[in-house]
């Protein structure tokens, strides 16, 4: 199974400087201050304030969930999807730390951010050049999304840890040094195989405990290994390779759900996405999901920007350098791919890019490289600024931002266009005037990140206040199907309570609900 190393080295010829050339050439001789940049970055953009998000809260809520022996006031839906290795994570540290468990927390996903830029240069050192390993590492470490990541507590990092630590030690198994045959006969492999094979293993287990689209990462681990066993007709192996599969599979299963032959949440929708409502799926992925990953979500992951206008070019010339991974790893290409081919069929985030941004980035690097060379002259030197400014300078330029807000004061005044200010004082309301066995419907309003602040019950329907022994609130503006029965008068709303203005300019208003003990609509 070991593969033939792949010429990876810069793609320049000795006929004339580039400006590709020139900018390896002194990023490499000043890395330390792309080192240190990055550095006072992250530790700029550090605070307290939690950056709210409703995913955010649902890891949040799950993890007090555990250590409250039932105090804590958590719809117990909320964590019902979630892989349980960061909730876990969450519940030690409150367990710990009590009051001073937040801090602990954050302090922790900026070192998981760090440590990530250090995977990412040690992880294309190894592959590729160390000069191109600190403009990857810059390109990755200054993306937006990942430094805005590591100022919140999510799981997204400490996956993304987990892939870079899984391909560097698949590279360190399966790679030989520059093709050495010698080297590879000698004593000192085996423990370098030995450390690879520790580094897959734990980058595995950590994606394993975080995310369930472990199984994306896998998946490709799997065909690699098939298409070098069937390349070297070793087909003994590639029945071994089959039933390891089906034994890692298994694991992850057991990992993010117990020893149960039921199916995780994601399994279940993954199955019905894809066998029951496949029409459907297709459909979405064209109407949807495609043109969302085409015009949003690939330019705000990459560049930072959020401009529909431009958003298919540049998508374009990222599906470009993501092709040129291929001549790097296929292994890579193949995660990149596989990845691409789930979020169009299940959706995506932002967020969920965060994984394969240095391949990309390593794609986007190469691409310039190639088209520059193959240019020349002014016209490819004008190519390779414009990419230049789009990546890293996007990067750049977005997590400076994102550092400034940081530091802004008052921050929820900034952060997130206002949303939650009026939040927090609702919040803050619910706390202090309604008792504990209190249940509130939120509808579409933030109904996890008000549980989290107020530390009260929230729930997202109406039909969740059905049969609650305890009072009941309603929060306005309504859904559509809570309006209905309102209407119908299977709700009836009593006393306002509290009214405050959102950030858009409405009002979000408490009412009693059913203030005479009228049942609520069970739909």
């Amino acid at each position: 199974m070991r593969e033939k190393v792949r010429d990876v080295r810069p793609l320049f010829r000795d006929d004339g400087p580039k400006l590709g050339a020139i900018l390896l050439r002194w990023l490499d001789s000043h890395r330390y201050w792309v080192f240190g940049y990055l550095l006072v970055l992250y530790l700029a953009g550090f605070s307290t304030h939690l950056r709210y998000s409703p995913d955010m809260a649902k890891y949040l809520l799950a993890g007090r969930s555990l250590v409250s022996d039932g105090r804590a006031h958590v719809d117990p839906a909320i964590g019902a999807d979630l892989v349980p290795g960061y909730p876990w994570l969450v519940a030690g540290i409150e367990a710990l730390l009590g009051d001073a468990a937040t801090p602990a927390l954050l302090a922790l996903m900026l070192a998981v951010g760090l440590t990530g830029a250090w995977l990412v240069y040690r992880l294309m050192s190894a592959v590729t050049d160390r000069p191109t390993a600190v403009v990857v590492t810059l390109i990755a470490g200054a993306n937006g999304a990942v430094y805005s990541n590591a100022l919140r507590p999510m799981p997204d990092l400490i996956f993304y840890c987990g892939l870079l630590l899984a391909l560097w030690g698949w590279h360190t198994c399966f790679v030989p040094r520059e093709n050495n045959a010698a080297e590879e006969q000698a004593k000192d492999a085996r423990p370098r195989r030995l450390g690879g094979g520790i580094m897959l293993a734990v980058g595995l287990a950590l994606m394993a405990a975080t995310r369930s689209v472990v199984v994306v990462v896998v998946a490709a681990m799997l065909i690699e290994g098939c298409w070098r066993l069937v390349s070297a007709k070793r087909w003994r192996l590639l029945g071994v390779l089959g039933l390891g599969a089906l034994a890692g599979f298994a694991v992850i299963h057991v990992v993010q759900a117990g020893f149960t032959f039921e199916p995780t949440p994601d399994e279940a929708m993954v199955y019905d996405r894809l066998v029951r409502q496949l029409p459907a799926t297709l459909e979405n992925a064209l109407s949807n999901t495609g043109p969302g990953l085409v015009h949003e979500y690939i330019p705000e992951a990459m560049f930072g920007l959020n401009i529909r206008a431009t958003g298919l070019p540049l998508t374009l010339l990222v599906l470009a350098g993501a092709v040129v991974l291929w001549r790097v790893s296929r292994l890579w290409a193949l995660v990149v791919v596989l990845f691409l081919v789930q979020w169009l069929l299940v959706g995506a985030t932002t967020r969920y890019f965060i994984p394969v941004v240095p391949l990309l980035g390593l794609g986007w690097w190469r691409m310039a490289v190639y088209l520059e060379q193959r240019i020349g002259a002014w016209p490819g030197t004008a190519v390779m600024i414009t990419l230049l400014v789009l990546v890293p300078g996007g990067s750049v330029l977005s997590s400076g931002n994102t550092m400034l807000q940081q530091r802004s004061r008052p921050f929820y005044t900034h952060y997130a266009e206002g949303k939650y200010e009026p939040l927090i004082e609702l919040a803050d309301w619910m706390h202090s005037h309604l008792p504990e066995d209190a249940l509130v419907v939120a509808g579409e309003n933030s109904h996890a990140e008000l549980a989290l602040l107020s530390d009260r019950d929230v729930r997202r329907y109406l039909r969740d206040a059905e049969g609650h022994a305890g009072p009941a609130y309603i929060l306005t503006p309504l859904t559509q199907n809570a309006r209905v029965h309102v209407e119908r008068g299977d709700a009836v709303l009593g006393d306002e309570l509290f009214a405050i203005q959102d950030h858009r300019g409405g009002w979000l208003r408490l009412y009693v609900l059913n203030p005479d003990g009228a049942p609520a609509a069970a739909h």
